[in-house]
Parts: C-alpha cells; sequence; structure tokens
C-alpha cells in the first residue's frame, strides 16, 4: 500500500484517536456518574477508540501474507463490523435514554432481531464470506452483503430520527437531543469510505460526533439538579422563552410536593431525606417519559411540565403518578412512605409567570396520604389450598383412568392371545366365521383405544406432576425461602403469587412498619427538645456529622436570647419557658421549611440553612430583622422585653469548626456592640 494510501489511512484515525482520548481524559468525573447515560456514552467512545485503532491496523495488515496474519486480518475486520453494528444500536439506545422514551415491545424486538442478525452474519463470515473476503494473499474484498451492513447502519441511524420527530411532536420544546450533531458528520464519513476504497473517515467522524454530543450533555449538566439528576430552576427559566414561541403555547404544570421530607430529614437523617427526593424524581421521570420535562422547583417541590391541556390526559397523568407512588409505598423499601401532594394547572407562557400560577389556587389536588397497607387492603392471588385440592384430584382422576386404561389393555391383549393360541393365525384359519372375525376386530379395537388412552393419561399425570412440583416450590417453597430472609434481614415480606402468603405477608408487614414508626417516633423523640419541640443537641450533632467538609455550601446561625436570665430572675421560669417558645416558633416561621432550627442551650438557638451562601446575605438579614421587630412589636403589656443576637457564618464545604468560631465570634460582636441585632462573620459583614 503507498504512502499517500497509509497517510489518508492513518490521519483521520489518528486525530479521532487524540480527540477522544482526550475528551475521556478531561470528561472522567462525567464518565463516573452511575447512570445509563454516561455508560452508554462511555461504551461509544471505547467502541470508537477501538475501530480507530482496528481501521488503521487492518490497511496495514493488507496484503501482508502469511496464514497467523491473515488470521489477524479476519478478526480485526470482523471486529470493525461488530463495532458497526454495537454503535448503530447503542446509538438509538442513547437516544432513548436521554429523551426518557419507551419503545413498545414490537420496536424493541426489532431492532434487537436486526442486530442479532447481522451478529450472525459475522461469525458465519469467516466459513462462508457474505460481507468480506480474505485472499491467500491477505487482500480485503467487499463481498455482495457488505451493503446489507451499511443499510443496517443506515436504518438505526433513521429510526433514532424518527424516535426524535415523535418525541418532539409530543412534548414541543421540553425535550431536545443534539441530533444532527451524529446524523451529519457520520452518514457522510460513511458514504465517503463506502465510495472511495482506500479512505478511512468513518470512525474519525464517529469521534466528531460523540465529541459534540458530549459537550451538549456537559452544557445540559448545566441545568440538571446535582442531587435528583432532573432539571434545576434555571432550565425552566430559558425554556420559558421557547414555551412562549411554541406554536401551541399551551402547557399545563403539575406541581407534587413532597409533604414529609422534612420529618424524614429530623428522624433519619438528610442523606435518607435526599434518598426520598432521589426516588420521587426517578418515579416522577417513569411516568412523564418523553411527553413532559421533569423540574426540581424548590427544595421538596418538583413541577413537571406537558405539551397539553387536554383535561383526560392530564388526569390520567396524575393517576399514574399517584399508582406509582402507591406501589412504592407498597413495596416497604424503607420505614416511611412518601407522603406527596399533587396539584395541576394550566399555564401560558404567553399571559403568565410561574411565579403567578403557583400563588394562584390549582383547580386540582390530590393528596396521597400513603400508611402502611391497612388491614382493609383486598389480599390478591390464588389460593393455594384451593389449587393444591384441583391438582391433586387431576392427578388423582389421571392416575385412576390410567389404572383402567391399563387393565382394559391386560384384558384385551390376554383375549387377542388366547384367539390366536385356539384358532391359529385367523387370516389362515379354516374356522374363520364372521362372529370370530367381529370378536377378534371389537378385541384389537379396544386395545389400540385403551393403549391410546393410556399413553395420554401417563403424560397427563407426568405433566401434572410437575405442576404440582412447580407449585409447591413457587408457592410455598420459595416465599417461604425469601420470608424468612426478610425476617432475618429486617425486611417487609414481598408479595408472591400464592393468597395465602400474601395474606400473611400484609399482616406481618403491617405490623413491621408500625414497629418501624415506632422506632421512628422514638428517634424523633430522643433529637427533640421537651419544651420547644426543636431540635436538640443530639439532632445538632447529626445535622452537622451530614454537612462535615461536605461540597455543600451552607450558611450557620447562632442567635442568643438577650438578658434572658433578667427575664427568668424578674419573671419566672414559667414566663421564661413561654418566652422559649416564643422566640423558637419565630425562628421557625421565619426560615425554610427544609431549614434546621435547634435549641442548642438553654437560651441559645442554632439554624443551618443548606445550599446557601454569602449571595444570600441580604434576604437572610431581613428575615434576622424581622425577627427583633417581631418579638419587640408583639411584647406584651407588663411582659419581659424580648430580642435575639444573631452571629452568621457562611461556609462554601459544609460544616467545619472553623465556621463555628466564626460564628461564635460575630455573636460576640452583636453582644459588643449593644445586642438585639446580627454581625455577618469577617468580611461578609
Amino acid at each position: 500500500m503507498g504512502n499517500s494510501t497509509l497517510l489518508t489511512i492513518y490521519l483521520p484515525n489518528i486525530i479521532g484517536i487524540l480527540l477522544i482520548l482526550t475528551t475521556l481524559m478531561g470528561n472522567m468525573r462525567r464518565f463516573r456518574a452511575r447512570n445509563s447515560e454516561s455508560r452508554l456514552l462511555f461504551a461509544l467512545f471505547i467502541l470508537a477508540l477501538t475501530a480507530c485503532i482496528c481501521e488503521m491496523l487492518a490497511y496495514t495488515l493488507e496484503g501482508c501474507e502469511g496464514e497467523g496474519l491473515r488470521a489477524v486480518n479476519y478478526l480485526v475486520n470482523s471486529w470493525l463490523f461488530v463495532c458497526n453494528i454495537i454503535s448503530a444500536y447503542g446509538w438509538v439506545k442513547l437516544v432513548t435514554t436521554h429523551l426518557n422514551v419507551r419503545l413498545k415491545n414490537l420496536h424493541k424486538y426489532f431492532l434487537r432481531i436486526v442486530s442479532i442478525a447481522a451478529l450472525i452474519l459475522l461469525i458465519i463470515n469467516p466459513f462462508y464470506p457474505v460481507a468480506f473476503s480474505i485472499s491467500a494473499a491477505n487482500v480485503y474484498k467487499r463481498e455482495e452483503l457488505y451493503w446489507l451492513f451499511v443499510a443496517v447502519n443506515i436504518l438505526f441511524m433513521l429510526d433514532s430520527v424518527y424516535i426524535y420527530a415523535r418525541v418532539r411532536k409530543k412534548s414541543g420544546p421540553l425535550k431536545y437531543f443534539p441530533i444532527l450533531l451524529y446524523v451529519v458528520p457520520l452518514p457522510i464519513g460513511l458514504l465517503i469510505q463506502s465510495m472511495f476504497y482506500g479512505v478511512s473517515v468513518v470512525w474519525a467522524c464517529a469521534a466528531v460526533s460523540l465529541c459534540g454530543i458530549l459537550s451538549s450533555f456537559q452544557n445540559e449538566m448545566l441545568y440538571r439538579d446535582k442531587l435528583t439528576g432532573t432539571f434545576n430552576r434555571y432550565y425552566f427559566d430559558d425554556l420559558k422563552e421557547e414555551m412562549a414561541h411554541s406554536r401551541k403555547g399551551k402547557f399545563t404544570i403539575v406541581r407534587v410536593s413532597l409533604k414529609n421530607v422534612k420529618a424524614i430529614n429530623e428522624s433519619l437523617g438528610r442523606e435518607e431525606g435526599d434518598y426520598a427526593l432521589c426516588r420521587l424524581a426517578g418515579l416522577l421521570r417513569e411516568a412523564t417519559g418523553a411527553v413532559g420535562a421533569v423540574i426540581r422547583f424548590e427544595a421538596c417541590e418538583f413541577i413537571v411540565v406537558i405539551n397539553t391541556q387536554d383535561e383526560a390526559k392530564i388526569q390520567e397523568f396524575c393517576a399514574d403518578i399517584s399508582d406509582s407512588l402507591a406501589e412504592y409505598n407498597q413495596g416497604k423499601l424503607k420505614p416511611y412512605k412518601l407522603d406527596a401532594e399533587l396539584q395541576y394547572a394550566f399555564f401560558d407562557p404567553k399571559e403568565q409567570t410561574i411565579e403567578e400560577l403557583m400563588a394562584e389556587e390549582t383547580q386540582y389536588v390530590k393528596e396521597m396520604k400513603r400508611s402502611a397497607i391497612s388491614s382493609s387492603k383486598k389480599v390478591t392471588g390464588i389460593r393455594v389450598k384451593q389449587l393444591s385440592i384441583l391438582l391433586v384430584v387431576l392427578e388423582a382422576v389421571f392416575v385412576t383412568v390410567s389404572i383402567v386404561c391399563a387393565v382394559i389393555c391386560a384384558n384385551q391383549y390376554d383375549a387377542i392371545y388366547d384367539f390366536n393360541r385356539i384358532n391359529g393365525n385367523f387370516e389362515e384359519s379354516i374356522y374363520q366365521t364372521n362372529e370370530a372375525a367381529q370378536y377378534l376386530v371389537n378385541c384389537t379395537v379396544t386395545y389400540h383405544r385403551a393403549s391410546i388412552t393410556l399413553n395420554v393419561m401417563l403424560c397427563a399425570s407426568a405433566l401434572l406432576f410437575l405442576m404440582i412440583v412447580y407449585a409447591l416450590f413457587s408457592y410455598v417453597l420459595v416465599p417461604m425461602e425469601k420470608s424468612i430472609h426478610a425476617i432475618d434481614e429486617d425486611h417487609d415480606i414481598d408479595y408472591g403469587k400464592g393468597y395465602e402468603f400474601n395474606y400473611l405477608a400484609t399482616s406481618f408487614n403491617e405490623l413491621h412498619e408500625r414497629n418501624a414508626l415506632v422506632k421512628m417516633h422514638l428517634k424523633d423523640t430522643a433529637q427533640r427538645d421537651a419544651l420547644t419541640g426543636l431540635l436538640n443537641r443530639t439532632g445538632y450533632e447529626n445535622v452537622i456529622n451530614y454537612y462535615r467538609d461536605s461540597e455543600i455550601p451552607i450558611c450557620f446561625m447562632i442567635l442568643d436570647a438577650d438578658h434572658f436570665k433578667d427575664v427568668n430572675d424578674g419573671f419566672g421560669h414559667e414566663e421564661g419557658d413561654k418566652a422559649l417558645k416564643c422566640i423558637a416558633n419565630l425562628i421557625k416561621e421565619s426560615f425554610r421549611e427544609n431549614d434546621f432550627v435547634i435549641r442548642y442551650g438553654g437560651d441559645e438557638f442554632i439554624v443551618i440553612m443548606a445550599e446557601v451562601d454569602s449571595s444570600n446575605r441580604q434576604a437572610i438579614a431581613g428575615k434576622l430583622k424581622k425577627i427583633n421587630d417581631t418579638l419587640l412589636a408583639e411584647r406584651r403589656e407588663n411582659g419581659p422585653k424580648l430580642s435575639v443576637s444573631v452571629g452568621v457564618a457562611f461556609s462554601e464545604h459544609g460544616f467545619t469548626q472553623d465556621t463555628f468560631e466564626r460564628a461564635d465570634a460575630a455573636l460576640y460582636e452583636s453582644k459588643e456592640r449593644g445586642r438585639c441585632g446580627f454581625t455577618f462573620a469577617g468580611n461578609e459583614a
């Protein structure tokens, strides 16, 4: 092969290899994410990388004689065809995964059958060359079905375009995929390489496409919520303009709030609360599919934007979410339920803002208070007792019929044998009469009928016996083993096929959940201050342990009741307790539902706000000023004068001891300034 030809092979593929390697090294953090989209994209990059290497190797081996080199050439070219098929299938999979599309079974089977058929052709290709052949001189040659593989690539590519077009038609501007980054460079490269032998650009074009798609995905990550993987509020802000210019221009906003997330955070820890939010987000994505976008609008609130205002479709969608939550809650994977509230309202981005919409009274509210599987829940499943009786009776009937048929066969066989022994060969017997002939015919017919019936009954008995064994394992032994394992692991018992076990599972799960709720209540009580109902020092330790040296920015505040000793001394401890309750309630009402308010000591409180940095200083200052203004304004006649001094510190990396010390120093400075005020630590003031 000439140097010019090698240059047209090596140069594009080396560029493709460098492009892939630099992209992989620069985005390893993205590929460490444990989600199907990242794994698929990484697999496509690896396929393209190996294909670029094999493309150069295949052209290098061209014409090099030797059986070993010829075998290597066969393997390399076969792998290139395999990469083509797997990449084409993986591309369709990537599109459906990113757009959250659920293909119909017929569609999935079609893609799989075509892919498997192409791979089977490659398996038989070394024995019966259909796609390519390697001559004795180690020269590659395209065979008749080569163009079939090209057609499969184009077919999968067109299928992905069809899927994307269908999704865009359903969802409008709510779904996006950089489809042109794939369907423009790759077909051009495929066409050039197919038409001009000796030019290798298809995998270099694939590398360019994949890098462009990854870049687009990375840009989209700016609009992704880190915790749940759903879109964030910035995405919705950018989406509103596209929605306003949409041809339909009218959408529906479904609002989903997780009502018990704060209780989960406080009783089981922030990590468990995050898991509950992630699980709710997953259920919403599954229910939404390709028809809408799921957005985390606030801490424990999601909105689902749907490109329709059809009342029936919306109510069906809300019912699907309700069913998904009910199914999850019945599964009892955790000692709590996802207590969600659904609301929906029609949204016209040309006429109103999302803030106005959220402030309006919605048209539909459906609370889902899913408690443990109650005793009134209908238990379903096949009744094992009735099934067992039915199978045993059928087996007895079949065995009885088999025995009767066996007796008949034996009797008729004896009769035929005796007749032939007495009369010799009947057909040659000189004693044959019409009566004798009829007798022999009847015996023979009866024998054959009984024999056939016996064989059928034996087969049926054997089949029924297998059914009994299967039923024994499926409805008794396996559920029993799983139930024992669930009890040992302190989990709920899974529901099976049998009514009896489902009844026991229902009863056990109800008791197990009550026990879990009692434990959760006891744990919650242990973390609560008896007087104010706020978190106590134990709860405080759990919260700071979660945020300790994390990547979550927090705002840490220490609040101290001013001159509280004078309140106790001058008005009595009962009045002092009332004052503490008043301050605690006011602090709790002033901050967000998912903020942590803690009674740290006698007259000292702590507030921890997550996902908050110094850019929110003005809003926090307003809240603290309002607390003191309210305490002074609501002072009862002849009652104690109440106010608080506050020290505030921000941390970009969760809780550290330095955060506490800076907030404490800021509190001391507030007291030095005359109390009834607040101070931001260091240069945050």
